[in-house]
């Protein structure tokens, strides 16, 4: 083997100058693919730390998740509501959760058999094929419900019952809540809705339905002027809705089309109670109407305008309205004996005067539309008298009353 100068490592000199001598071991280093195996040993143990960690943290909150259904029914119970399912399952590792409750089950505590139909508080149930909830082990504030499938609804109430069974090919929920109970977003969609009542021969349909939510303020921001603060935004949007014929409705019982965006003004609390509305509409809260378009029987209708609520919690409506077919709808009041022949007349005398025809012929009127004392009227004409709600309880006088009184 011939000597090659180049394969001899020099010496390293010592402070001095000097060279020295060194152990070839202390020369040593090691091949490249010796630090890239280390190097993936580091990290496959660092990943198999945090896959067992991550494992061990899906499975803790899985069972934590079957204990949440099981204190989320006892909370119903206290409610006077029951809740029961028939099997519970949870599945979906690694990259979500999916759980799926089989006949689940919800009904008022007072709920009856069929032949104890006494007179009393309304009763209700609702039984489900299964319902199936979906979040990221990462957000649990941000979740999916899908009850699609069979459903049976039941209500009794003053000696009436009503049964229906069917089924709707979607119903999904998708929902972003925050800790204090309200949403940032919801959205609710329904398709291929069908429900019918043997005995009484009802039918309850719809081929398409959206509602939304949308909050304006997230987090619990401090409202300065509650009074001028859009709080909510909320749409809706559905087709095709047939109502049961049991309703007695003038118009007939199918809402060709029906879409609707409003703000809620003021800070609405998370509660429905008498209390809290009241709050909230001495503090001057309103729901502003952008717009409500829709075709019901022969009457086209867009309106905009507001609502407010008075000292009996009774809604105030104030809206500016602009109607087609509005001499058919006269007429259908009229044969329902919900105006008398006398005002069908003179309303449409009035509201022929007021409307104008289109470049198509097309007659159409714009007149305000109000809802007050519980009488409905189309400008000066009253149309029909709306039952008031009951809220169940008395609700508190408004604020100003309130400190009179002190």
């Amino acid at each position: 083997m011939a000597f090659n100068p180049q394969n001899v490592r020099p010496r390293r000199a010592a402070p001095d100058g000097s060279p020295t001598q060194r152990h070839a071991a202390l020369e040593y280093e090691p091949p490249k693919l010796f630090k890239v195996l280390r190097n993936f040993l580091v990290v496959g143990i660092v990943v198999a730390m945090t896959a067992v960690g991550y494992t061990l943290y899906w499975f803790v909150i899985a069972t934590n998740l079957k204990d949440a259904v099981t204190n989320w029914i006892a909370e119903r119970a206290q409610q006077g509501i029951t809740a029961s399912f028939n099997q519970i399952e949870i599945s979906g590792f690694p990259s979500k959760f999916r759980v799926v409750l089989t006949d689940p089950k919800l009904h008022s505590a007072n709920f009856a058999a069929a032949d104890q139909l006494a007179v009393g508080a309304e009763k209700w149930f609702w039984q489900g094929e299964r319902a199936i909830a979906e979040m990221k082990p990462w957000n649990f504030n941000k979740f999916r419900v899908d009850l699609s499938g069979a459903h049976s609804l039941a209500y009794k109430n003053r000696g009436s019952e009503y049964q229906f069974s069917g089924d709707v090919q979607k119903l999904v929920m998708d929902a972003d809540i925050y800790l204090d109970g309200w949403p940032e977003k919801i959205q609710l969609e329904i398709g291929e809705l069908s429900l019918f009542d043997a005995g009484s021969k009802a039918k309850v349909s719809a081929n398409s339905a959206t509602i939304a939510s949308r909050r304006l303020l997230p987090g619990k921001e401090r409202i300065n002027s509650p009074a001028k603060t859009p709080t909510f935004v909320l749409q809706a949007k559905l087709q095709g809705l047939l109502l049961p014929q049991f309703l007695d409705l003038p118009l007939g019982h199918n809402i060709q089309e029906l879409s609707s965006e409003l703000k809620i003004i003021g800070d609405l609390a998370p509660s429905s109670s008498v209390a809290n509305l009241a709050q909230w509409r001495d503090a001057g809260g309103i729901i502003e109407i952008d717009v409500i378009e829709g075709t019901y029987g022969t009457l086209k209708t867009h309106a905009t305008g507001t609502v407010a609520l008075d000292k009996d919690l009774q809604p105030l409506i104030a809206m500016s309205a602009r109607f087609q077919g509005f001499f058919p709808a006269v007429n259908a009041f009229k044969d329902a004996g919900y105006i008398r022949s006398g005002d069908a007349a003179m309303a449409k005398l009035v509201l022929g005067v007021l409307s104008k025809r289109d470049r198509k012929g097309v007659r159409s009127i714009s007149l305000p539309l109000t809802l007050q004392d519980g009488q409905l009227s189309a400008g000066p004409v009253p149309l029909m008298a709306i039952p008031a709600i009951d809220w169940g309880e008395d609700p508190p006088p408004p604020e100003g009353i309130r400190r009179l009184g002190q």
